[in-house]
């Protein structure tokens, strides 16, 4: 009916969207952490730390673990992970990449699919946790400022603090 019924406060910004499943809650948060949350009564049931921070990356469920993306980019380093958690939190694994991952990742046939701002499509297999391949793109690396990218990031989200706005990569398979 439009009523306001729980609010659930992070230490960042929510850019990242939420992932549904079973009356939970899954998103991510500036903050660097990832949130598993009761749908109906607003309540955290765990928070799972990243090494950086989680940007338009939304959860994205498979089977019985939750893939999501992060970024650092600071005076000393950047970087971008693909990370793998069960459902109750714990970490399995995660992948780096050498710069900024701020969408979510695609999976389609046990192969991970991510991009990140060092210019690379990367495939890792899921079984393996290794990558399979990384393909070159068109992006210009030289020709890419990351730390006014990164600036603008932080500022849009800042002012959306309270909005979810993110691209979910769908697969549409021709016949």
């Amino acid at each position: 009916n439009g009523n306001f019924v729980w609010k659930f406060l992070t230490n960042g910004a929510n850019g990242s969207g939420p992932e549904f499943e079973k009356n939970t809650l899954y998103f991510g948060s500036t903050d660097g952490y990832i949130y598993s949350v009761d749908s109906e009564k607003g309540n955290s049931k765990w928070k799972a730390r990243t090494l950086g921070k989680i940007g338009h990356s939304s959860p994205l469920i498979h089977k019985d673990n939750l893939f999501i993306c992060d970024y650092i980019s600071d005076a000393t380093s950047t970087a971008g992970h693909l990370y793998c958690l069960d459902k109750q939190g714990t970490m399995k694994w995660n992948f780096r990449t050498d710069n900024v991952i701020v969408a979510t990742p695609l999976i389609y046939k046990e192969i991970a699919f991510i991009g990140s701002w060092d210019g690379y499509l990367y495939a890792i297999s899921l079984k393996r946790r290794e990558l399979l391949w990384k393909f070159r793109t068109l992006f210009e690396k030289l020709n890419f400022d990351v730390s006014a990218a990164s600036r603008h990031i932080e500022t849009e989200e800042e002012k959306s603090k309270e909005i979810f706005s993110v691209w979910k990569p769908e697969i549409s398979i021709q016949t």
